[in-house]
C-alpha cells in the first residue's frame, strides 16, 4: 500500500504478493500460499460479528498465513516506480511502474520455507538488486546478485564463512560494487560487486550482525545484543584499488571534515572504570598507505590556501612532557606522533593550529610551578588536552595534506567545512581567526619575554649576592650594590607591575583568559573582547619597550659600575623561543639556557628593536 498524506489514507498498489503458484488449497480462509478472507461485508469478514470474534478471525487468519507475509522492501534510489518486494515464503516481486504491475522474479532455487531477509536495491542501476535469503534448517550463508531486474540471479558467497546465516548486503552509495555484508557472526566487504569477500571484522565482538547501514561516511552496524558500531569514514574503502598495495608508499584523499567544537562541560573526566563508548575522531582523518615501514622519519604537512604551512607532524618520538600537573596522567592521550607502519596508517589533525606558549597561574591567577588544570572543557579521558590554552581552529575552506617521505611527497586536497549547526558567516569565523592568531602573537611575545626578564632577573639576583657579600670589606661597592638592587626592582615592575599596570607575566595569563572566551563558540568576537585585546597588546607593547630600554641603556650602566669595582658583569639574557621553559612556564619544548659571561668580556650584539605591533602574528 502506499500513502501520499502522511498516513492519513492509504492505497492498494499490489496483489498478494505472498502467493504461490505451487501452494496447495488450504479451505476457503487462508493458506501459506495465498491468504484471503472472502469480503463479503464492509470491515472485509464474511460474517456479522462482533469486536470480540472479529479478532478471533483475524488471529486465525494470521496463524494460518504461516510465513507468507512481505519480509524485505527496497525502493529503487535511481528509478521512481522501482519497488522490490520479498516474503516469507521465498517471492521476489518487482514492479517498475510504481505497482501497477508486478512480476515474480523469484530464483528457482527459492522454497517455500524460504525467507527474503533483505533486499538491496542497486544506487546506479535500476535493474540491479541484493538479496539475502534463510532457508529453514540450513546455516548455509546465502547471497544473490540481479543485473537484469530479477530475470536471472547469481549466487555471491565466495569468501563467506560456512555455516553463518548471511543477515544483510548493502551497496555503497558513492563507489559502484563496493558491498558490505553482515552474517550472524561478522561483517564482510566486497570490492568486485559480490564476486569475492574479505572480513571487515576489525574490533566488532563476534554477534549475529543484524543490519547495517552506511551513512555518509560511515558503516554503522546493528548487532543482536552487543550494541551498535560505527566505523569511521571508510573513504579508504572507497578508494581502494590493487594500484596502491603496488606502489610503495599513498595518500589517500581525505574525506571532507567538519568543523566541530567540543561541548562537554564536565567537571572532570569520567573515572576510567566508568564503562563509555568513544565518540568520533575529532577534525580531518588522514589515511596513508607505506609498503613496508620507512627507515627515516616521514612527514604530514598542512598547508592553508595560500601554500602556507600551517601544521606539521613527524613520526619522530616526541620529547617527552616533563609538566608539572594538578591531574592524574590518565586524562591524557599520547604525544602527537604519526605511526609508520607497513600498510594502512591512519592519523586524525583536530584543525587545531599550533597551541601559543602561556605562562604558569591559577584560576585566581596566582603564578605557579605547576600546570592547573582548571578548564572544564574537553574533559574525556584518554583526549583531554595537555594545553589549557589551544590554538585557533583553521576556519572553513581548502587545505592540502602533503606526506613527505625523504625526497617523495604525495599531495591530496580536502575541504573543511562549517559544522552545519552553525549559521555564523565566513567573516565572523575569519574575524574569530584573527583576532585568536592576533592573541597567541601576544601570548608569545610575552612569553620569550617574560623567560628572558626572568633569566636577567636571576643573573641579577646572583650578582647582587656577590656584592652584598664585598660590603663589608669594600664599603665603596655600595654604589654598585644599589645599582643592581634598583635594577632588579626595575625587572619586577616589567614582569609582575600593578594592579593597574599590568606586568609581562600577567598580561599573558590576561590574554590567555581572553582567547579562552574568544574561541569559546563560533562568532565574531564582541567589541568588549576586541578592545580587550587591543588592551592587552597595548600594555604588553609598553613593557616589551621597557625592557628593551633596560638592556640597551640601564643593564649596560650597572655592568659598568660592576666592572669599576672588578666585579663580573650580569651576563645579557639569550634569546628564547615559544617553548623554552623557566620556573613559571608551562614547557611544551626545551630548556632555557642563559649565556654565561666570563670576566667583563660582552661582547654580545645589543637587543633588536621591539616590533611595532607586538601581537602582530
Amino acid at each position: 500500500m502506499k500513502t501520499t498524506n502522511g498516513g492519513e489514507s492509504w492505497q492498494t498498489i499490489s496483489p498478494d504478493l505472498s502467493k504461490r503458484e505451487d501452494a496447495a488449497p488450504a479451505g476457503n480462509r487462508a493458506n501459506p500460499g495465498g491468504h484471503t478472507l472472502e469480503a463479503d461485508s464492509e470491515d472485509g469478514l464474511a460474517f456479522d460479528a462482533g469486536d470480540d470474534e472479529k479478532d478471533e478471525a483475524l488471529k486465525g487468519e494470521q496463524s494460518a498465513r504461516g510465513r507468507a507475509a512481505i519480509a524485505a522492501m527496497a525502493l529503487s534510489p535511481v528509478a521512481a516506480g522501482t519497488i522490490w518486494a520479498g516474503t516469507g515464503n521465498g517471492i521476489i516481486e518487482v514492479t517498475q511502474d510504481g505497482g501497477l504491475n508486478w512480476r515474480n522474479v523469484s530464483p528457482p532455487e527459492l522454497k517455500a520455507e524460504s525467507t527474503v531477509e533483505n533486499i538491496e536495491a542497486s544506487h546506479f542501476d535500476a535493474n540491479s538488486a541484493y538479496v539475502t535469503i534463510l532457508e529453514r534448517h540450513d546455516d548455509t550463508p546465502y547471497i544473490y546478485r540481479t543485473r537484469d531486474a530479477g530475470k536471472s540471479w547469481q549466487k555471491i558467497t565466495n569468501g563467506l564463512e560456512a555455516g553463518w546465516l548471511a543477515r544483510v548486503v548493502r551497496e555503497d552509495p558513492a563507489r559502484k560494487g563496493l558491498l558490505y555484508a553482515g552474517t550472524t557472526d561478522a561483517v564482510y566487504v566486497s570490492f568486485d560487486d559480490g564476486d569475492r569477500w574479505q572480513s571487515l571484522e576489525l574490533n566488532l565482538p563476534v554477534s549475529d550482525m543484524r543490519d547495517l547501514v552506511v551513512h555518509d561516511n560511515d558503516l554503522v552496524v546493528a548487532t543482536y545484543g552487543r550494541a551498535l558500531w560505527v566505523l569511521d569514514d571508510i573513504s579508504p574503502l572507497r578508494q581502494a584499488a590493487a594500484s596502491m598495495a603496488a606502489a610503495s608508499a599513498d595518500l589517500l584523499r581525505p574525506a571532507a571534515a567538519v568543523r566541530v567544537r567540543w561541548d562537554n562541560d564536565q567537571e572532570t573526566p569520567l573515572p576510567p572504570e566508568f564503562p563509555a563508548a568513544s565518540n568520533p575522531p575529532d577534525g580531518a582523518l588522514f589515511y596513508y598507505y607505506l609498503k613496508s615501514a620507512p627507515a627515516q622519519p616521514i612527514a604530514l604537512e598542512i598547508r592553508d590556501a595560500r601554500g602556507n604551512v600551517i601544521k606539521r607532524f613527524s613520526s619522530q618520538t616526541p620529547a617527552p612532557n616533563t609538566v608539572v600537573k594538578n591531574v592524574p596522567d590518565y586524562w591524557f592521550g599520547p604525544l602527537t606522533q604519526l605511526t609508520a607502519n607497513a600498510g594502512l596508517n591512519r592519523f586524525v589533525w583536530d584543525l587545531h593550529y599550533d597551541p601559543p606558549p602561556a605562562l604558569q597561574y591559577s584560576y585566581y591567577g596566582n603564578a605557579l610551578d605547576y600546570l592547573e588544570y582548571t578548564l572544564s572543557d574537553h574533559a574525556i579521558v584518554g583526549e583531554t588536552p595537555r594545553e589549557q590554552t589551544l590554538g585557533p581552529l583553521a576556519v572553513p575552506g581548502e587545505y592540502t595534506a602533503t606526506l613527505v617521505i625523504g625526497d617523495q611527497k604525495y599531495e591530496q586536497p580536502f575541504t573543511i567545512t562549517i559544522d552545519p549547526r552553525v549559521h555564523a558567516s565566513l567573516a565572523d569565523l575569519t574575524l574569530q581567526f584573527e583576532s585568536a592568531m592576533r592573541i597567541g602573537a601576544g601570548l608569545k611575545s610575552s612569553y620569550d619575554t617574560f623567560n628572558d626578564a626572568i633569566s636577567l632577573r636571576k643573573n641579577a639576583a646572583d650578582r647582587a649576592k656577590t656584592v652584598d657579600a664585598s660590603l663589608k670589606v669594600r664599603p665603596e661597592t655600595k654604589e654598585a650594590a644599589e645599582a643592581v638592587k634598583k635594577l632588579e626592582a626595575q625587572l619586577e615592575i616589567i614582569l609582575t607591575g600593578t594592579t593597574k599596570d599590568p606586568g609581562i607575566g600577567p598580561i599573558n595569563r590576561d590574554l590567555a583568559r581572553i582567547n579562552f572566551m574568544v574561541e569559546t563558540g563560533d562568532a565574531a568576537p564582541s567589541e568588549s573582547a576586541l578592545g580587550a585585546i587591543g588592551d592587552s597588546c597595548s600594555g604588553l607593547s609598553k613593557k616589551i619597550t621597557a625592557w628593551h630600554e633596560l638592556q640597551l641603556e640601564r643593564l649596560p650602566r650597572v655592568n659598568a659600575l660592576l666592572n669599576k669595582y672588578n666585579f663580573a658583569p650580569i651576563p645579557v639574557a639569550s634569546p628564547t623561543t615559544a617553548g623554552s621553559p623557566t620556573a613559571n612556564a608551562a614547557p611544551p619544548g626545551s630548556g632555557h639556557v642563559p649565556i654565561v659571561a666570563s670576566g667583563v668580556e660582552m661582547n654580545q650584539d645589543p637587543p633588536a628593536e621591539p616590533p611595532m605591533d607586538v601581537c602582530k602574528p
